[in-house]
């Protein structure tokens, strides 16, 4: 068992490092979300570039299910690297700052703040909760912006990087900058979130049936499923297999469910090896009409699977994070992996 010490400090102070975060949002603790693979990804990339960094959690993550987690993304080589016992302590920090938070929200309490002093921050996206947590920066804070919702007030120090393909002035707030009352439009970039491809291990087919197996995410921002509707999906699909994946244990417990848990077309996620497991992944859109830069429709294409959709015609113009993400996988992939000219990366060596 991997253990690091998880309890929890008002103040961090890693001022010779960069660090790589998200903010918490009080997800069960074994779930493992799209966030900690994006905070994989740019720690990857500053680490291969010689950038001394560290991923900090500031959740209750089970760390044995996240190490399993990414010990099946990545080729041996970069996990054994990163994250064997030997060096797991210099890499990944956890700050349970979410169960405060949660403690405090149930009484009442709006004063617990969380101070994270570094040399450089970035903030891959989840700022449900940034009013409690100031990002201090001997050199800059990166936000890589991931919610509609969100206005931002930027110091000197911080940049917003966001697809303004996705973030325009029709739909979400225009970021606020306060630099004393001076606009600096170098502090808001486009950006496109991206993957670190050149660390990730090659897929090999386990696959034999004479079906197809098809998986679906049915997270909490997913569209709300009732047995009826999981079981039409199995119909239209027939013969082939569906895999339903349930973010958390609601589904699993839930009797109504029983049949489909027991005959395995229903599992807990998160699935290690999927990719083997899987001929594709069918999308079904989110409750919120938003998903921001799903993950599972770029990897399912790196790994040459099929991406099948279970959304309306008019959901794309719904959601535009959906829209482009999907318009840029299958246009040209190779525009969303991780380079060495990667603009996070020119910021962080200060080139920009």
């Amino acid at each position: 068992m991997s253990k690091l010490n998880s309890k929890f400090s008002r103040i961090l102070n890693y001022t010779s490092d960069t660090l790589i975060t998200y903010c918490p949002s009080y997800i069960d603790k074994n779930r493992i979300s799209g966030h900690l693979f994006e905070i994989l990804d740019y720690f990857l990339l500053l680490k291969e570039n010689g950038i001394q960094c560290k991923i900090l959690l500031l959740e209750d993550i089970d760390l044995d299910m996240l190490l399993e987690a990414y010990r099946d993304k990545l080729k041996p080589e970069f996990f054994i690297k990163y994250f064997s016992n030997e060096v797991l302590s210099k890499n990944i920090i956890i700050n349970n700052f979410a169960a405060l938070l949660k403690k405090s929200s149930k009484n009442k309490q709006s004063s617990v703040k969380l101070n994270i002093i570094a040399k450089n921050i970035i903030v891959t996206g989840g700022l449900q909760n940034k009013n409690r947590i100031n990002f201090i920066a001997k050199e800059k804070v990166i936000y890589l912006r991931c919610d509609p919702n969100h206005k931002y007030y930027l110091s000197k120090k911080e940049y917003l990087l966001y697809d303004m393909r996705v973030y325009n002035e029709k739909r979400f707030p225009v970021p606020e900058l306060t630099f004393n009352d001076q606009k600096d439009n170098l502090h808001t970039r486009h950006y496109i979130k991206k993957f670190f491809f050149d660390a990730y291990r090659e897929s090999v087919s386990i696959i034999s049936s004479s079906h197809k197996t098809y998986a679906i995410y049915l997270n909490s921002t997913l569209k709300k499923v009732s047995i009826n509707s999981l079981k039409d999906i199995q119909k239209k699909y027939y013969p082939n297999h569906i895999l339903f994946i349930s973010g958390d244990s609601t589904l699993i417990k839930d009797p109504e469910f029983n049949d489909l848990v027991k005959e395995g077309s229903l599992v807990k996620g998160p699935v290690f090896n999927l990719i083997e497991k899987v001929d594709g992944f069918i999308y079904t859109g989110t409750t919120r009409d938003f998903d921001c830069s799903p993950r599972l429709i770029t990897e399912m294409k790196f790994y040459n699977k099929e991406i099948l959709f279970e959304i309306d015609e008019k959901y794309g113009d719904r959601d535009p994070g959906f829209y482009f993400r999907y318009i840029d996988t299958l246009l040209d992939i190779e525009k969303l992996r991780l380079k060495d000219n990667d603009l996070v990366l020119r910021l962080i060596q200060n080139k920009e």
